[in-house]
């Protein structure tokens, strides 16, 4: 169980994401193992397809409404989340990815949302957001509900 950390500088997506065989000294026995270094690529865009963001909705209680989630160009592809005034409802959507028409080694993410709004949720923001890896940013888009 010992761990040791890698620093690469001037990464290259193209050239440098994939597996590898690392191999080790620790005491005069040498040792290898197959490692995958992941190159992380900041999604360029996340939107709610069809919204400008904090476009506001209008819909009546009680109406079920579906809402498409896009990603673009990410390395490690995002995880999609949905909530509504904070209250996640990731539970009502499907997730699905692909290989970007981009760049093989990009990814692009969609999400699903068909829920029913209540009364509760008038004046909230529905968000969704795009979480890939602790150490890039997470992205999102929102628009803001206006239940009748």
């Amino acid at each position: 169980p010992y761990r040791y950390d890698l620093v690469i500088y001037n990464v290259d997506l193209e050239d440098d994401d994939g597996e590898y065989d690392c191999y080790f000294s620790l005491h005069g026995n040498a040792d290898g193992e197959v490692g995958t270094l992941t190159v992380l690529d900041r999604i360029d865009s996340i939107t709610i397809v069809g919204y400008s963001d904090d476009a506001v909705v209008t819909i009546d209680e009680n109406e079920a409404r579906e809402f498409t989630c896009v990603s673009t160009d990410g390395n490690p592809a995002a995880e999609l989340t949905w909530t509504i005034g904070g209250k996640d409802i990731t539970e009502y959507s499907t997730y699905t990815t692909q290989v970007s028409d981009n760049n093989e080694k990009l990814h692009n993410s969609m999400s699903v949302l068909n829920y029913t709004f209540n009364a509760s949720d008038n004046g909230e923001a529905l968000k969704c957001q795009g979480f890939q890896h602790e150490d890039l940013t997470v992205r999102s888009a929102r628009v803001y509900m206006n239940v009748k």
